[in-house]
């Protein structure tokens, strides 16, 4: 089959391989979505699956591959949360948009500047490791992380425990 395949929102693949030997075929998915696999008209779901064996025949396949757009722009909580060290912190975009995303302290001074660019539909997770723009690790202590897209603001708290 094919080594690798880059999908927009949904794409349907439909095939025929002969094999003259058994097969294994192995697969990794990165990103979200749906994606199904029919080999023969049985179906599995490839996040479940990693491989199938397939025998010396002629086989027919169709991958579908769907994946729900976001209505909205949302700054998701980070997780870990109360954390130690790193930490994740999840958005998701309708469509295109530029995104700055900060870290401010409690007195309201700005930490670090985690992202300024531009961020395709979807939901993206970005990691901060617990440092400032001069490289040092911060203090433990209550911390807001700001993120700007579409015209808005939004702000979630954080707890940084050492």
């Amino acid at each position: 089959l094919m080594e690798s395949w880059l999908v927009g929102k949904n794409a349907v693949w439909t095939g025929r391989i002969v094999l003259t030997k058994e097969q294994a075929v192995n697969w990794t998915l990165r990103g979200e979505g749906d994606v199904k696999l029919e080999i023969n008209g049985v179906e599995r779901d490839m996040r479940n699956t990693e491989s199938v064996t397939l025998g010396v025949g002629s086989h027919t396949f169709k991958v579908t591959y769907s994946r729900e757009v976001p209505a909205r722009i949302a700054l998701f909580g980070n997780t870990p949360n109360p954390f130690n060290a790193t930490t994740a912190i999840a958005f998701q975009l309708p469509a295109k948009e530029h995104v700055a995303i900060e870290v401010f302290d409690i007195s309201g001074r700005r930490v670090t500047r985690l992202a300024d660019g531009e961020f395709g539909e979807g939901t993206h997770r970005i990691v901060w490791n617990g440092r400032g723009d001069s490289g040092m690790d911060v203090a433990s202590g209550v911390y807001f992380v700001v993120m700007k897209a579409g015209g808005r603001s939004f702000q979630h708290k954080m707890l940084l425990i050492k």
